[in-house]
């Protein structure tokens, strides 16, 4: 049917006025998604005329109330690892290359104190070695190999600290710290010792993002607590801790009435996660600000597609 229609009447309503404009169809044009629909859309209510013709086939409303955030991108869950093993210096690197505009990153710690990155609770899936990182010291955990369990080619690859990580992350890059463990305190001072307020933000529990406002209240709080989704308290109670991200979880979670509550009390939303372009592209367009992912490459294409650009520079100012 496509190929007979003409264009698309759209008359605009909104509170800069009313307007109406004609849109020329291109038979070309992928109609998967709404076509109306662009990043940095208008709001309003669009009544939207069909034309077959150039002759009216129908009418039907859009409330465009919702409009997109501005600081949209993608999160490298637990850097690029899809073509690296993750939490290393080698997925972290290929995620700053390809442009993620956000890195998760696990931490924990080190029997003598050291903040290492690591997902598990043990060390088993990911190294060649047994048991929890907080049962070895730094130098013990150094020796392990990181990188063998992803293939032949990472042999070798280690346990990075938490130091080296951001010392490999730009600083227009923004690092979400996912902590496992009762280290806020000493993620934070990490943080403020190497001036990277401003990038970082941690990714915890209540206690722990008590911990880390002892050391310096201006550290950013992504609040992992009772993740239960949209119908739950969870927003709610993220609003009053005063925490400036939270992560969704299931798209059931990510309405655009929730999703512009959150951002009005400047809630910034991540979301837990997919690696399927459709399901990327809904989420954004539903507000969801940063969805975590396991496929870079297929969401940075999706961002190309909707004209948001890879994070490959400091944005002009």
């Amino acid at each position: 049917m496509r190929e007979y229609l003409s264009g698309l009447v759209v008359a605009i309503d909104s509170p800069s006025g009313s307007r109406t404009k004609t849109l020329p169809l291109d038979p070309q044009q992928d109609a998967a998604g709404p076509i109306w629909v662009n990043r940095g859309a208008e709001t309003g209510v669009w009544t939207l005329l069909l034309l077959e013709n150039d002759a009216p086939l129908r009418t039907f409303c859009y409330n465009a109330w919702h409009e997109l955030p501005e600081a949209v991108g993608v999160c490298a869950h637990r850097g690029d690892n899809r073509v690296a093993p993750e939490n290393t210096l080698a997925a972290i690197a290929s995620a700053v290359a390809k442009g993620a505009h956000q890195i998760e990153i696990d931490l924990t710690s080190s029997r003598d104190g050291q903040l290492v990155l690591l997902h598990d609770l043990t060390l088993d899936r990911t190294t060649n070695g047994t048991g929890k990182p907080g049962d070895y010291t730094f130098a013990e955990l150094r020796k392990l190999d990181a990188g063998a369990w992803k293939g032949e080619k990472w042999k070798g690859g280690k346990i990075p600290t938490f130091r080296e990580a951001l010392e490999a992350i730009p600083q227009w890059i923004q690092v979400n710290c996912h902590l496992k463990g009762g280290i806020g305190g000493a993620a934070t001072r990490e943080i403020v010792a190497m001036e990277r307020l401003d990038q970082c933000f941690l990714a915890c529990g209540r206690g722990d993002a008590a911990a880390a406002r002892k050391v310096d209240p201006r550290i950013r709080i992504c609040n992992m607590s009772g993740q239960r989704g949209a119908d739950s308290a969870y927003p709610d109670q993220t609003i009053a801790m005063r925490a400036q991200y939270l992560q969704l979880k299931g798209w059931s979670d990510c309405t655009p009435r929730v999703c512009d509550k959150l951002r009005r009390h400047g809630v910034t939303i991540n979301y837990y996660g997919t690696s399927d372009p459709v399901m990327f592209r809904k989420l954004i367009e539903a507000g969801v600000q940063y969805p975590l992912t396991d496929n870079l490459d297929a969401m940075l294409e999706v961002l190309k597609v909707m004209g948001i650009p890879p994070a490959t520079a400091p944005l002009a100012r």
